[in-house]
Formats: C-alpha cells, sequence, structure tokens
C-alpha cells in the first residue's frame, strides 16, 4: 500500500498532582465541517456515530475512546488513534477533544465509589491522521481507511524482537507457515499457534483470522497491492483443515481450501494432526 501522508505522533506527559477538581483535554481544530458529529469505537471493534446534544450536559456528550475516533465532511477525514481508553467529545464545529487525566475531591456518583486522588505522571500516545475523501465517498461512513486499520493495529499490537540463547526444538507435526504469503489489506492474522484438541497427545495447528471493515473511498491511496479475498489454507500448513468454534470444540466445517471472511467477522481453522 502506498500513501502519500505520514500520521502525526504525538506524546503527552500530563502531570496533575496537587489539582483539585481538575480535568486535562486535548483539543485539536480544524476546517472539517463535521456539524459537531463525531464517530468513536465500541471496545476496539465498532465504530458508532455519536451526535452533539444541546440539552444534556458536557459529560453527557462525552463518549468512551478505545483505540480510535475521528470527525469527516464530504472532503477530508481527522482521526485520531490512541493506544489507551479515554473520553472523547466534539462540542465546536471542527474541533475533536480527548480527555489526558483528572482529580476529583469527590465521588463522581458514576460508580467510582471514592475520589480520584492517587494520580500519577501519565504518558498518552496518538496518532493523528489528515485523509482526503473521493467525491463518491460516504459522509456517515463508519469504517477506518486500511492505513488507519494498520496504524492502529501497530499501536496495540507492536512487533516484538525476540532474541534466542539456544537451540529450538520443533514437534514434526508443527509446520509453521509453509511459504510467504500476502494477506488481503484488510486482514489480520490474530494467531497461528500448536494446541491440542480434545485431550489429544499430539500437537496441531489452530488458525485465528479476522476481517477489518475498511472504507477505501480515500484519494491518499494510490494502490493496494495485496492479495484479495479467499485466502487459500495451504499457504500456512500441509495439512487438511477446518473450520471450528472460537473454542476448538465444534466442526463448523471440513475439508476446507479456503478462508472467506465477511468484514468485521473472525474465524478459527483447525488444521489435522
Amino acid at each position: 500500500m502506498r500513501y502519500q501522508f505520514w500520521p502525526l505522533l504525538l506524546d503527552t506527559f500530563v502531570d496533575v498532582r496537587g489539582e483539585t477538581n481538575y480535568e486535562m483535554v486535548m483539543q485539536l481544530h480544524t476546517d472539517v465541517q463535521n456539524h459537531r458529529t463525531l464517530f468513536t469505537d465500541m471496545n476496539g471493534l465498532t465504530i458508532t456515530k455519536k451526535v452533539y446534544y444541546e440539552k444534556l450536559t458536557i459529560q453527557g456528550n462525552v463518549y468512551p475512546i478505545v483505540s480510535s475516533a475521528f470527525i469527516q465532511d464530504n472532503q477530508k477525514r481527522l482521526t485520531v488513534l490512541t493506544q489507551q481508553s479515554s473520553g472523547v467529545t466534539s462540542q465546536r464545529d471542527g474541533e475533536i477533544e480527548v480527555w489526558l487525566d483528572r482529580t476529583l475531591a469527590q465521588d463522581d456518583s458514576r460508580g467510582m465509589g471514592q475520589p480520584v486522588k492517587d494520580n500519577s505522571i501519565t504518558r498518552n500516545t496518538f496518532k493523528i491522521i489528515l485523509e482526503s475523501t473521493s467525491p463518491s465517498s460516504n459522509p456517515d461512513s463508519i469504517y477506518l481507511s486500511p492505513y488507519s486499520n494498520r496504524l492502529s493495529e501497530y499501536m496495540h499490537s507492536p512487533f516484538i524482537a525476540s532474541l534466542l540463547t539456544g537451540l529450538v526444538t520443533k514437534d514434526s507435526s508443527f509446520t509453521g507457515l509453509k511459504a510467504a504469503t500476502t494477506l488481503p489489506h484488510d486482514a489480520k492474522l490474530v494467531n497461528l499457534r500448536p494446541t491440542k484438541v480434545n485431550g489429544s497427545a499430539k500437537i496441531s495447528v489452530a488458525l485465528i483470522l479476522r476481517r477489518y471493515g475498511s472504507d477505501c473511498s480515500f484519494s491518499q491511496m494510490a494502490s493496494l497491492d495485496d492479495s484479495s479475498w479467499p485466502i487459500s489454507l495451504s499457504a500456512f500448513s500441509t495439512k487438511k483443515a477446518s473450520e471450528t468454534s472460537l473454542t476448538l470444540l465444534d466442526t463448523l466445517a471440513e475439508n476446507v481450501a479456503e478462508a472467506n471472511l465477511e468484514p468485521m467477522k473472525i474465524k478459527v481453522f483447525h488444521f489435522d494432526e
């Protein structure tokens, strides 16, 4: 995938110790004509549309942000990716506000059951992305672009380098990746791990795949040089595959040759011993 713009990486270090009933908020001011409409994620999965209501108080218009939120119009979109959960709102046209930290001298009557006085220096990490939409884009789209999906994934599941201090032995029944393969831009390899099913003494392989919901109507994307669905399971193992439940206990289909997922779905495949 090729894009014209890099995201803005923003690290904030907030110290509200010693303050009383104090809230620290990050405000982003733009010319996006969002009419105080905000899109924010639910538990890092689906994204929902939130409209600012005058009859509610400020806190009544603050919504959770777990991994991403954005404002948009028919020309551009401003996306905020976060590494930590917080609160977000859009009180004025073209603005997005993210809560960084707060102190409370009393209970907030929202389930805390105590004041908030045990603050420490807090680090918040964000990535800010400005994307231009195409004329055919949907101004009410609830999906991130493929680029934003990847950036969010890297923030929450970064690559971890491991150093080996000795020889590693492998079971002959676990072949791992058979060959290098290119996954579609909206696919996530959640896990590829050895497992033992139904008390079997032999180790078999479980593959967990997820498909994002992606909005591809952004002019920054010169091309998407990715493979398309379905994915051939022979790229992961030479063994026969079965589609199973998430627990690997129930077999849904046998002798499956390809993985084909609808957007926002997850599937599990078990390779025979």
